[in-house]
């Protein structure tokens, strides 16, 4: 009820101070296109959204969304800093001649940047650019989400995906993902008493874990599941696929699952 209770305050000062600001631009009143202006440039610097805000409900946040917030924070520091704006805001206040280069460096410095830490982003489109949207281990092909850059062992029998997003995808969540084609030296034990083992390690630890099938393919995969800051999964197989894992949050897990659900053998 507290929680609740917060977030609707929260909500409702929100509003409140978006009213301000849409009754003073309304106005023509300088502060209010001031402090519009400095939330645009803070927005185009760390990536938040521009006013285009509420589609942003309407579209995924991934890389699109997150280059056209920059763009539309770009174009409406821009628009505020134009001749015709300015007068019409402030009519004696003159133009700094630095703040329109210092808006276009402002803006590139930010897009360079978040290109420069969104490095999994750009190897993502290299990988699907080269190989498309799958991927095989040990004849069993699996999609590849289009974010997700893939190491693959030469002879076909592993598969991993260590996914953690750039600025670019602010709203993402990360993954580790590794599905291997082959059984591990030494582990002589059947795919259910590798998960009855996996299962009974966990519990001593105080884990709550789950046991149950996953469908791969053609193959029905023997798994336990438990919650520990993230969703950790741990398959075991008889063939063609020996064992699966995965650690990742909600979006990623909704991945792995599609992933796991379009197997083909």
């Amino acid at each position: 009820m507290l929680v609740s209770f917060a977030i609707a305050l929260i909500f409702f000062l929100g509003s409140g101070i978006s009213y301000l600001f849409a009754r003073g631009l309304w106005q023509v009143k300088n502060w209010a296109r001031l402090w519009t202006l400095g939330f645009a440039i803070l927005n185009l610097v760390n990536g938040g959204p521009s006013f285009l805000g509420p589609f942003n409900f309407l579209i995924p946040t991934d890389v699109a969304s997150a280059i056209l917030n920059r763009i539309c924070n770009f174009l409406l520091i821009l628009y505020l800093l134009s001749p015709g704006v300015r007068n019409a805001f402030a009519p004696t206040a003159p133009l700094r001649r630095w703040l329109l280069p210092a808006a276009v460096a402002l803006g590139l410095c930010s897009m360079s940047f978040d290109l420069y830490q969104s490095k999994s982003e750009i190897r993502a489109l290299q990988w699907h650019l080269r190989h498309g949207d799958r991927a095989g281990v040990n004849g069993v092909s699996f999609p590849i989400y289009y974010w997700y850059a893939p190491g693959e062992r030469p002879d076909g029998l592993n598969l991993g995906i260590d996914d953690t997003p750039g600025p670019l995808r602010p709203g993402d969540d990360s993954a580790w993902i590794q599905i291997k084609g082959y059984r591990e030296g030494g582990d002589d034990l059947s795919a259910e008493q590798l998960v009855d083992r996996r299962v009974g390690e966990d519990r001593k630890s105080g884990f709550i874990v789950e046991k149950f099938r996953l469908l791969v393919g053609t193959e029905a995969m023997t798994c336990s599941r438990k919650i520990f800051r993230s969703t950790i999964i741990d398959c075991y197989g008889d063939g063609p696929i020996y064992s699966v894992y995965f650690n990742g949050d909600t979006r990623s897990l909704d991945r792995f699952t599609r992933m796991m659900a379009g197997a083909r053998n």
